[in-house]
């Protein structure tokens, strides 16, 4: 299994099954950091970005990203941008 793929599993081990974490020590005591995850975006064959320290909350990943995509490389590219300013701003209210 690849780095990258462990790293996931871990993730959704620690963070949906719950696993890593030990029973018998006291909710405190409990935790136990769970890896970087550093990962990419794809739509389709387009490389949008680079993900970094992603983390799921209430159902919904995070991440720190570094865009791939710029303004004037075509339409989807905008309608791309145009949807992770929508994003950043929602997240933000």
């Amino acid at each position: 299994m690849s780095a990258a793929l462990k790293s996931v599993k871990f993730a959704w081990d620690y963070f949906i099954l719950g696993k890593h974490r030990s029973p018998k020590c006291s909710q405190m005591d409990r935790w136990v950091e769970p890896p970087n995850l550093d990962a990419q975006l794809w739509f389709g064959s387009l490389l949008v970005a680079d993900l970094h320290k992603m983390f799921p909350h209430q159902g919904t990943w995070f991440s720190e990203y570094n865009l791939r995509i710029t303004n004037g490389q075509g339409e989807l590219q905008d309608q791309l941008l145009a949807y992770v300013t929508f994003c950043e701003d929602f997240n933000r209210r």
